[in-house]
């Protein structure tokens, strides 16, 4: 075995074996995966909540764009005339 001469993963090791747990190590160890549940749901809301802010940016800025374009394409072109003399 790789680390069977690792005191520390050796004890690590004795320690979760489940015939050395005890009912606060059950309990602790419900509290952490409902905690860490719990902080999966909330970074998926708060990422999905983010996408939903960044898709409705972007299509504002998508329909910005567009109105711009359409309203230079109808806007007449102004063709100035040269200063220059010509003969």
């Amino acid at each position: 075995m790789k680390y069977a001469d690792d005191k520390i993963f050796a004890e690590l090791i004795r320690c979760i074996s489940k015939d050395t747990l005890t009912e606060e190590d059950y309990t602790y160890i419900d509290d952490y995966e409902e905690f860490t549940a719990e902080v999966k749901r909330y970074e998926n809301v708060i990422f999905q909540e983010g996408r939903e802010e960044g898709m409705g940016l972007g299509e504002e800025k998508r329909k910005r764009s567009c109105i711009r374009i359409f309203r230079h394409r109808r806007k007449p072109r102004k063709h100035r005339q040269s200063t220059k003399n010509t003969p």
